[in-house]
């Protein structure tokens, strides 16, 4: 008997993607919504090197010199719901949500806590 040719699965696309968006340090599903924190993607990038066309600025930005944010999108199309500065780096992986607020924790030692 000959053998049914494999076909490969295919490859899952994106939904969606930002590419002028932050570093995501940390993140969490709210529901319909995602919650992501990090510094500004400074770093300008060239197709044919791999590298970055402004180091030094994509530096800063990725060690926070340029500032922190805390975002919400839309799971369903990464549209931006609500955006508010941070005062220093979230932890990596310090974030969680519960009972209607999101609790962030940063390197600076604190938590920040928004929401109802």
């Amino acid at each position: 008997a000959a053998k049914a040719a494999k076909e490969k699965p295919a490859k899952p696309g994106a939904i969606w993607q930002d590419e002028k968006s932050i570093i995501v340090r940390a993140m969490a599903l709210c529901g319909d919504r995602i919650a992501i924190a990090g510094p500004p993607d400074l770093g300008q990038k060239d197709p044919g090197l791999l590298a970055f066309t402004n180091p030094d600025e994509a530096l800063a930005g990725f060690e926070g010199q340029r500032g922190v944010l805390l975002r919400v999108v839309a799971a369903s199309d990464g549209k931006k719901t609500a955006e508010t500065k941070l005062p220093a780096m979230p932890v990596f992986d310090g974030m969680s949500a519960a009972g209607g607020r999101l609790f962030v924790s940063l390197a600076n030692g604190s938590v920040v806590c928004v929401g109802k």
